[in-house]
């Protein structure tokens, strides 16, 4: 049986390490930038764009991920389009059974959006984009800077924000 998936030394170095323990490192990513594997369709290469800007925000945009993030982005691009077969068809569709009755059945597109949500997920899990990994990282705060704040920086006798 497997155990929990190995996390990158960078991604430790993120999070913390709080027993101090020596960081061993792992094979570092590429450093040249994501691009999908296969021909993507015009919404999941937008997908794919903005996974790679997030994981761009936290330094982790790396061609080593780009299979996990054209595989995040088809899966999303996916459940959209299930999702608006959905709305407009109806989870639901009405057919007659063997002795005449009326039945109603889930559509088969109800588990293939929820396949694909679910493979979306493990992908952003995968890529440290969920809510739960991305509160795990310490990452410093990119400071917005304004001129009403800088004027309540001055008046309080702190001098600039910028220092």
């Amino acid at each position: 049986m497997r155990g929990r998936y190995a996390k990158p030394a960078a991604t430790k170095a993120l999070s913390g390490n709080p027993g101090k323990r020596p960081l061993t490192e792992s094979k570092k990513p590429s450093a040249d930038p994501p691009c999908p594997t296969w021909t993507l369709s015009p919404r999941a290469q937008e997908f794919f764009d903005l996974i790679v800007s997030r994981l761009a925000e936290i330094d982790q945009a790396s061609a080593t991920y780009s299979e996990t993030i054209t595989l995040t982005a088809n899966a999303l691009e996916e459940a959209e389009r299930m999702d608006e077969l959905l709305r407009k068809e109806g989870v639901t569709y009405k057919t007659t059974t063997q002795t005449g009755g009326i039945m109603f059945r889930k559509r088969p597109e109800v588990e293939i959006r929820n396949e694909a949500l679910r493979m979306a997920r493990q992908g952003l899990t995968d890529l440290n984009l969920n809510a739960a990994s991305l509160m795990r990282l310490r990452i410093p705060p990119t400071k917005v800077v304004d001129e009403e704040d800088e004027k309540f920086e001055r008046y309080f006798g702190r001098g600039s924000i910028h220092q």
